[in-house]
């Protein structure tokens, strides 16, 4: 098997190769309204894969997945359409010129693909469907403020959400020290189990919410809910 982040070696110094030995990830520096392309490679027992999945979808957002039919004809690769899928395999020859070839391979299936966008986005059928290059623009960028939008909404939901799940869990705790207190251990065990199930919960939504915006929120609070809750388990067991 061969080690595929070699091809940052073989590549022009402007792409950007990530992942793992056996799968990368290629990213180009030929931007299209649609964003910069890109290409996973990959490899089986006796072909290597460059594939592009991210111009489909993005041809499906816009209502014109039909002109990826078209694709084969801007390029001299043997390209395949299958699905959301554009891919071409390279036979391998079992040799060190393998990652070379593969490196030719990819460097011009990208610039087919950029080549085969910039003219899709000419014709006259894709025109009327887009409503031409400056409206194609305007409508792409609208859609990531419209998404980003929906994240910040999200976002929000999920602050109070943790709050009020923390608040909760708060409540619980509270009940279960009272229950010990009481010598009602049948009903401090429900309790605790109920709170440390809503304290999973409450992890999942802080992690959701990390994804979404990149920083912490509730976390020390979650920790000391964690310490006193198993604390309370610990005092329970004993009981």
């Amino acid at each position: 098997m061969a080690n595929l982040l070699l091809l940052k070696n073989l590549l022009p110094e402007f792409y950007k190769v990530m992942g793992t030995p056996s799968r990368v990830l290629i990213i180009s520096p030929f931007k299209t309204p649609f964003g910069y392309l890109e290409a996973i490679v990959e490899e089986n027992k006796n072909f290597f894969i460059v594939e592009n999945t991210e111009l489909y979808n993005q041809f499906k957002l816009f209502g014109i997945s039909e002109a990826l039919k078209r694709v084969k004809d801007f390029s001299m690769l043997s390209l395949k359409l299958v699905g959301n899928k554009i891919y071409t395999e390279l036979p391998k020859e079992g040799n060190n010129k393998d990652l070379i070839n593969l490196a030719k391979v990819v460097d011009t299936f990208l610039k087919d693909l950029y080549d085969f966008t910039r003219n899709i986005i000419q014709l006259e059928e894709v025109k009327k469907k887009l409503g031409g290059i400056d409206t194609l623009v305007f409508r792409f960028e609208s859609l990531k403020e419209e998404e980003k939008k929906k994240l910040q909404e999200k976002a929000e939901q999920l602050k109070y959400d943790i709050l009020d799940l923390y608040d909760e869990i708060k409540g619980l705790l509270i009940a279960i020290e009272r229950d010990l207190q009481n010598k009602d251990y049948t009903s401090a065990e429900e309790k605790l189990k109920t709170a440390i199930h809503k304290l999973g919960i409450l992890d999942l939504l802080r992690e959701e919410y990390k994804r979404i915006t990149g920083k912490e929120f509730y976390k020390f609070h979650a920790d000391v809910l964690r310490s006193a809750l198993f604390g309370l388990k610990e005092q329970l067991e004993l009981s």
